[in-house]
């Protein structure tokens, strides 16, 4: 039995609006960020969850490259959100000294 998925299929799933989503985290100037910042992230698995996984993935991976998380996800009824690290996918590019610092921001206001 081949294991061989049609590009066309692929293409497809990778296509899902779930994995294509964009947050904006507000300026928030009493903790420095002057600005608003933009980030996109994939929602794998149960939408409906509160199984909530922050998923950060390996350096330089977008949330392409963890796509089959989704299976594994929905077979456990847990979500999972993978925001793309600053300048990868979607995710606006930001100075390297200020990058740490809006990383750790963004994570309770996407939850919320």
């Amino acid at each position: 039995m081949s294991s061989h998925v049609p590009a066309v299929e692929v293409l497809e799933f990778l296509s899902d609006r779930r994995f294509h989503r964009i947050f904006l985290l507000p300026a928030n100037p009493d903790t420095g960020r002057h600005q608003s910042h933009r980030f996109s992230y994939a929602d794998f698995g149960d939408p409906t969850s509160n199984a909530v996984v922050l998923f950060c993935g390996g350096l330089m991976g977008a949330r392409y490259c963890y796509s089959p998380l989704d299976g594994l996800a929905n077979k456990y009824n847990v979500r999972i959100l993978h925001v793309d690290r600053p300048g990868i996918g979607g995710s606006d590019a930001i100075a390297l000294e200020k990058r740490v610092q809006i990383w750790l921001g963004q994570p309770r206001p996407l939850l919320d």
